[in-house]
């Protein structure tokens, strides 16, 4: 029978693998355990020795067999063990007879129990009277296999699923919910709502590590319940607000009638209604489907609630159907705390959402307050293309508290406060018990109608924003890819056109001086030995003949042509920048174009030289010589001041005489002769600034300077 098989899995509180315990080699020599005592006594390791026990005791319930075992307890001087043995051995015996049992310990899956070997039957005798028991002793475990009694409200009697012979129930006791089953008695079952004292064995609940879970009554099939107190005739009709509120007798753990209009159902687990300006959760498992606006009243139990009283084990009157209630607008989302269960209406941006398999859940933001919106049934619908986050939604649905404040620790005695006998504080300090207060809350929706957009999001969202700085930062990378490729080509072009204007320097230089050479050899040479032959011919002749005049201008003419050619050829080579560098070179020039005249040159050099490309050094070489020569033939100087600066950004040559100078705003084309407009031209042709001071009577100044960022890059030698 179905009761039977689950009569002996409710049993199994003790049950390990059904099989005789095999003994170790000395359990023949230990004395056989006497008691249900002692053998409940054992530890895990004891008992798994397959200890010798015999012992006396009354059968407490009937003998079931499920799964080719059989199971019973039996009672030893009031205490209950549980047994398990083969069908043969005992499958028939009935409650209330006294036995013999022989058998070995079993460590059990809670606690040790009996497999029983040999059974002698004694008779029948009287079933001990149960030990009253209340909620806390069974709350732990200790009563566990023992034959209580115990009193409490009948919540709910319904056949068992798995057949008509056996019956489930579920009591309070103690303010606490206990399960049970019974043999269908005779009489029919105790009523809903009836306070009844029921005798049954504690069995219970527990996991694989032996952890103790609960209590679950089995109350044998002959052993009536006793009604303590039948259920109210006429359950009280009471408002919304006050069902668990202060009364003086025990009316709050009876059922009560409660009117009002539904305003949202979750088929499965319950429904929401509304008495005026309360709501109340009421919690069912039937199937029942309600609609928005059916005017109901539930019977069932007020039962504590996250925050808020609920209504449980519950049965549904229909009344009528009105208008849906009307939502409470809420101006502030914190103002939702006030309105626990209640339908209200506030609005939110979407901030966050997470799809589930049952439906959506959507964090709005009010401000700075946060909350989160339930939708469960959400079919066939894309919630982040109906509800985009950045979206401001105005939400329908009930309210539902889902956290509160803890107790308030209080350093002073007020009302409603704990204090000792005689007015003394416990501990010094007191916790305040009064009025929770509701932290935060969630919304209910009923469906995706309750949520309407009132301002879609901004274009500029931030997965937006995320895509235009990741497009503007790959367009920055190519463009600073692209300008340092150019870059790099006008480099290498530069590079390019400086190694050809060097070699085509180059090439001119080694001409010109090719030139030089051939007028040295030649030239420079002919008119020498023409001059010398002219002294000799000039020594034959009277001094004061016309002869010798003529032949004394002639040798003046040589001379002045063989200077002349000397002059070129110096100029048109570059010896000095061959052998050393800019500062020796200007030193040079300044030696010997001062030498002749009798004029003091001199070259100051400041700063730490660096070389220059050939091109720029020839350049400010033949600056510095023309601006000399200029002070030593046309400015009757009688000191000129050379000063070469080599500054880390700078490169400075500055050129002055103490000569007659002149006024640059009236010089005219033979002022221009002294070699200014040459001097300009070399300075503009290595990009360098160039300035030429000058007064008359005040001495001339010719200053040049040259930026190191115009000098090609890899030119730069320190």
């Amino acid at each position: 029978m179905a009761f039977t098989r689950l009569l002996a899995l409710a049993c199994a509180t003790g049950l390990a693998p059904l099989r005789s315990q095999p003994a170790g080699p000395d359990t023949n020599t230990h004395v056989p355990l006497a008691s249900t005592s002692s053998v409940l006594a054992l530890s895990e390791s004891d008992a798994r020795l397959g200890l010798p026990v015999s012992l006396k005791g009354v059968v407490m319930i009937d003998a079931s067999t499920v799964g080719g075992k059989t199971s019973l307890y039996i009672s030893d001087n009031g205490v209950c063990i549980y047994l398990n043995a083969e069908p043969s051995t005992c499958g028939d015996l009935r409650r209330g007879e006294m036995i013999t049992v022989k058998g070995k310990s079993v460590a059990g899956l809670f606690n040790p129990y009996i497999w029983c070997e040999e059974v002698t039957r004694m008779g029948f005798t009287e079933v001990p009277e149960p030990v009253s028991a209340g909620l806390d002793e069974l709350a732990f475990g200790r009563m566990v296999n023992q034959w209580i009694r115990i009193k409490g409200i009948i919540r709910r009697v319904e056949p068992m699923p798995e057949g008509p012979e056996s019956w489930r129930f579920e009591m309070v006791s103690g303010g606490g919910r206990l399960t049970g089953m019974m043999r269908k008695p005779a009489a029919e079952p105790p009523p809903v709502d009836a306070e009844v004292e029921v005798s049954a064995i504690c069995s219970g609940r527990f996991d694989r590590s032996r952890q103790w879970l609960g209590a679950h009554l089995i109350v044998p099939g002959d052993v009536p319940v006793r009604i303590v107190k039948p259920p109210p005739a006429e359950p009280p009709l009471r408002p919304m607000d006050r069902l668990m509120a202060f009364r003086l007798d025990d009316s709050n753990a009876h059922r009560v009638r409660v009117r009002g209009v539904v305003t949202h159902c979750a088929p499965g687990s319950g429904f929401w209604m509304q008495d005026g300006d309360r709501g109340l959760q009421v919690i069912t498992e039937t199937a029942i489907r309600l609609v928005p606006g059916e005017a109901v009243e539930a019977l069932g139990f007020a039962a504590h609630g996250k925050y808020a009283p609920v209504l449980e084990d519950v049965v549904v009157s229909r009344l009528e159907h009105l208008p849906p209630v009307a939502p409470r607008e809420l101006r502030n989302a914190m103002d939702a705390l006030q309105h626990d269960d209640k339908l209200v209406r506030l609005e939110g941006a979407v901030i966050n959402l997470k799809p589930t398999l049952e439906g959506v859940w959507i964090t709005l933001e009010d401000g700075s307050n946060q909350f989160d919106l339930q939708l469960d049934r959400l079919a066939g619908i894309n919630p982040h293309s109906v509800w985009p986050i950045g979206s401001r939604l105005r939400a329908t649905g009930i309210c539902v508290v889902t956290d509160i404040a803890p107790a308030t620790v209080i350093d002073t005695f007020t009302p409603g406060s704990f204090a000792a006998p005689g007015g003394k504080r416990r501990g010094g300090r007191d916790l305040d018990f009064g009025p929770q207060q509701p932290w935060s809350f969630k919304l209910l929706a009923r469906s995706p109608a309750d949520l309407v957009i009132i301002n879609s999001p901004p274009w500029w969202t931030s997965s937006r924003i995320a895509w235009l700085l990741g497009i503007l930062s790959l367009a920055l990378l190519l463009w600073s890819a692209t300008v340092i490729l150019l870059a790099r080509r006008r480099l290498r072009q530069s590079a390019t056109a400086r190694l050809q204007a060097e070699a085509e320097f180059a090439a001119i230089w080694r001409e010109r001086n090719r030139i030089a050479r051939e007028i040295h050899d030649t030239l420079a040479q002919s008119l020498g030995a023409t001059s010398l032959h002219l002294e000799l011919v000039k020594d034959h002749l009277p001094p004061d003949s016309e002869g010798a005049r003529n032949l004394a201008e002639a040798s003046r003419l040589t001379r002045d042509s063989l200077a002349e050619t000397r002059n070129t050829i110096w100029k048109m080579r570059s010896q000095a920048l061959e052998t050393g560098d800019l500062a020796s070179a200007l030193r040079d020039v300044i030696s010997r174009l001062t030498a002749l005249k009798g004029v003091k040159g001199e070259l100051e050099v400041s700063g730490a030289p660096y070389r220059l490309p050939p091109l720029m050094e020839n350049n400010l070489l033949r600056i510095g010589q023309e601006a000399v020569t200029n002070a030593v033939k046309h400015s009757r100087a009688r000191n000129v001041a050379v000063i070469l600066s080599f500054e880390p950004g700078t490169l400075e040559l500055k050129v002055s005489d103490d000569g007659r100078g002149f006024d640059p705003r009236t010089a005219d084309d033979g002022a221009r002769s002294f070699g200014l407009v040459g001097i300009q031209e070399r300075a503009r042709e290595i990009h360098a600034d160039v300035t030429v001071n000058s007064s008359p009577d005040g001495g001339t100044m010719v200053t040049v300077v040259l930026q190191r960022s115009h000098i090609p890059s890899g030119q730069k030698s320190d």
